[in-house]
Parts: structure tokens; C-alpha cells; sequence
């Protein structure tokens, strides 16, 4: 999925007061469907592929915080809160909020 494409389904998941106080990322590559994933100690297993987003709902602050993770795939999004952040590593930045400082910013994440 493309950027534009994410864009607008995560914007659907959350309200924009969360938005501008949020850091949000994009695994940069999709997960297959019918294949469980661990995320944050939860099996997910997508219908379909679907793209993986995680929301830094607290950027800046110590873990645990409240955070969301966003399944989107063609048919729409599913999402889920968490408290924990996932491995960083092969997550890309997608969206930054006007709140949101740099140096709130998950430091290993690749900016897109």
C-alpha cells in the first residue's frame, strides 16, 4: 500500500486531537495473510495482507504508554491498544504530529 493510501485509513482510526500529539509508523513491509505475527505478545494472523502501523499515542515518554497498533489491508483497518512499543527495527516514520518534536521520535525508525 502506498502512503496516500495509509494516510487516510489511519486518520479514520483516530480522532485529530490524538493525531496531533502521536508519532506514527509503518512497517515497511506488509504482513502476509493466513501467516500469524507476534505483536506484543499477541498472535495476529491477517485475512488478508495487510500493512502494520504502529501509533506512538506518548512519544517522548518512558514504556509502558498507551500506544495502538493498526492492521490495514483493501477491505479497511482493524486496530488495537497496547502498552508496549514492537521491535523498531524496519519501522518507518509516516505521520508526525504538530505537537510532536524530533527528539520525541523512536530514534531507530527510518524516516520515509
Amino acid at each position: 500500500m502506498t502512503r496516500e493510501q495509509l494516510i487516510p485509513a489511519v486518520k479514520n482510526e483516530m480522532n485529530p486531537a490524538m493525531l496531533n500529539n502521536a508519532a506514527v509508523y509503518v512497517l515497511a513491509f506488509p504482513l502476509h495473510g493466513g501467516v500469524p505475527v507476534e505483536i506484543n505478545r499477541q498472535s495476529i494472523t491477517p485475512d488478508k495482507n495487510a500493512q502494520l502501523i504502529f501509533v506512538d499515542l506518548k512519544p517522548g515518554a518512558n514504556w509502558a504508554h498507551p500506544c495502538r497498533y493498526i492492521l490495514i489491508d483493501d477491505n479497511g483497518s482493524h486496530s488495537f491498544d497496547s502498552s508496549f512499543p514492537p521491535d523498531v527495527n524496519n519501522y518507518r516514520l509516516l505521520l508526525k504530529g504538530s505537537n510532536v518534536e524530533n527528539w520525541m521520535l523512536l530514534t531507530t525508525a527510518e524516516a520515509s
